[in-house]
């Protein structure tokens, strides 16, 4: 999907020549910084939303590949024990750190049934096995997201410091990792942590961003106009400008074609961690985290106050109390958008009263939602169009518009979450039956790009391409984060051909020999335990979800081999 982003303007600044045809091949085995020694933050707060919920579209990816230990959301980095115990506070919430005044050991804190928090250490064993019973080791687990996986799912009782049993039930997310995905309350751009005045000379901005997809926002702080981006990806500073809406004087969101309606935002920052929520990768970057070099500002991230909602009343405050805090996301990315298609279409994805998904109609061109309405079979289905006003905000009935709802999702999550009524008006019968948005109809090509990997065989993977060659490998990569298997020269080995920010590169991941041929997943620190996955199928899937990093190059979108039942021998 290509995301149409005439509004951003770009300008490279190269900080070396790379020698594009000679980098290694191999998976890059380079040195985790080290831990520093004052590890960890002061006592964190428990935020008071929950941030902590599950959505429909992580649970369909939930057994899909094994993250490593600095990719699990619940893993609070190095710390120490008094600085976490107080986050865990009902029964079954667990989190995991490495404890900085214990040699960094792998440690679980969970709540057991008497409220009170455990600590128990994560043992491993000389093969590289976890364990937290001695009995877990015939099950070989070689990563600490299996462990966990196996005594959540299967609801194992823990016996922790006090003999009382307990259950993983509830993973407590470290709200560090949520932080570049957090809109800015404020509207005043001087209070943001990450802005920068453009007094302040390029070396001075450069060595602040330190890894991929480290971030500032430049400029002159009254000038709305005047703001520059820079991010770091590789060797290279990329410089870029967004554009607002000339007459709405708002920031525009990414669209993956122009038909989509144009959404935009009241601030430049929920655009940016908009594109870092959504991943996009469309111009050879990503971003992923805002920098703070404001040290005379705090954070201004937006945490909606707790409110009881009553299903049908509206609240007294404005829409931006329902979500969640997160920066919005644009049509084309959400899970159930279906894109261009018919109302004939859109209908057979709907079952139940409740069911709802979003399209643009194939004739109008126009956002819609198929509504089930509340009345007796054969269930009824009608089309509602979503309308934008000049000012661009969305509504479904005229009262929506003095909710300035901003994007379609926000129009939709506004009714799911008021349990609000979308009043049909039948001619026929002079009645109003009404239909209520309940469960959201996912599109299973959102996940396309994980189920061609859902293979133990590399070579029977649909983005397996045989013996193709280097150079014919490469004419079919054109978008930052395409990718294809194939076998190498040699035929001996299997490469990952790629493309990224207008080159090419061809990849080998090589096993372990120390950990049973094992592939090692990546570590974000060096006192991070030694994780890693028995296959290649494996290490591609844990890639793809995880998003690793290799030179440059993240894996995003799998090219198909269009030859059904091909040959992949050598």
């Amino acid at each position: 999907m290509v995301l149409h982003t005439d509004n951003i303007i770009v300008q490279r600044i190269q900080l070396k020549n790379i020698d594009y045809d000679n980098l290694p091949t191999d998976y890059p085995d380079e040195p985790c910084p080290p831990t520093q020694k004052a590890a960890g933050v002061s006592s964190r707060i428990k935020v008071p939303w929950n941030e902590n919920s599950v959505s429909k579209e992580e649970l369909m990816l939930h057994g899909f590949a094994v993250r490593p230990l600095c990719k699990l959301p619940y893993y609070h980095g190095c710390n120490k024990l008094e600085n976490l115990s107080n986050l865990p506070t009902t029964r079954g919430e667990y989190l995991i750190f490495l404890n900085s005044e214990a040699e960094y050991e792998v440690t679980l804190l969970v709540c057991d049934d008497e409220g009170i928090v455990n600590s128990i250490t994560v043992e491993s064993d000389k093969n590289g096995y976890f364990w937290l019973r001695k009995s877990d080791l015939k099950y070989c687990f070689t990563s600490i997201d299996k462990l966990m996986k196996h005594y959540q799912n299967g609801q194992i009782p823990i016996k922790g410091l006090t003999k009382k049993n307990t259950v993983l039930l509830r993973p407590l997310v470290d709200p560090e990792i949520q932080k570049g995905l957090m809109v800015e309350q404020s509207a005043n751009i001087e209070t943001w942590p990450y802005f920068v005045s453009c007094s302040k000379e390029a070396e001075y901005l450069h060595k602040h961003l330190k890894a991929n997809g480290d971030y500032l926002l430049c400029g002159d702080p009254k000038e709305d106009n005047l703001k520059t981006v820079l991010v770091k990806w590789g060797n290279t500073f990329t410089e870029f400008c967004l554009e607002q809406n000339k007459k709405t004087r708002r920031w525009k969101l990414p669209r993956s074609q122009l038909e989509e309606p144009e959404e935009t935002v009241s601030t430049i920052d929920q655009v940016l961690k908009s594109l870092s929520r959504i991943k996009d990768a469309s111009n050879g970057f990503m971003l992923l985290r805002p920098v703070q070099v404001n040290c005379k500002t705090k954070s201004t991230i937006c945490r909606p106050r707790v409110q009881h909602i009553v299903p049908g009343r509206l609240p007294c405050d404005e829409a931006d109390q329902l979500i969640s805090g997160k920066a919005p996301r644009p049509l084309h990315s959400l899970p159930y958008y279906y894109g261009k298609i018919s109302a004939k279409v859109a209908e057979k994805h709907l079952k139940h009263c409740g069911d709802y998904l979003v399209y643009l109609d194939e004739n109008s061109g126009v956002p819609t939602i198929p509504v089930c309405l509340e009345v007796s079979k054969p269930l009824k289905c009608v089309h509602v169009p979503i309308k934008c006003n000049e000012d661009g905000y969305f509504y479904i009935q005229p009262y929506d518009v003095k909710r300035k709802l901003s994007t379609v999702e926000e129009l939709l999550e506004y009714y799911k979450r008021l349990h609000l009524p979308i009043e049909v008006h039948d001619e026929a019968t002079a009645s109003v039956h009404c239909g209520y948005l309940k469960n959201e109809m996912l599109n299973l090509n959102y996940f396309k790009n994980y189920h061609v990997l859902n293979k133990d065989d590399v070579t029977k993977m649909e983005c397996f391409h045989g013996n193709l060659a280097k150079e014919d490998a490469h004419q079919k990569l054109n978008r930052s984060g395409d990718y294809l298997l194939r076998w190498d020269k040699q035929g001996e080995r299997i490469a990952i051909s790629a493309f990224w920010d207008g080159h090419h590169y061809d990849i080998i991941v090589t096993s372990n020999e120390s950990k049973q041929k094992g592939y090692v997943l990546p570590k974000e620190d060096e006192c991070e335990p030694t994780e890693y996955v028995r296959s290649l199928a494996e290490f591609l899937r844990s890639a793809v979800l995880c998003e690793f990093q290799f030179h440059e190059v993240v894996l995003k979108c799998p090219i198909l081999c269009p030859i059904s039942g091909m040959d992949n021998s050598p």
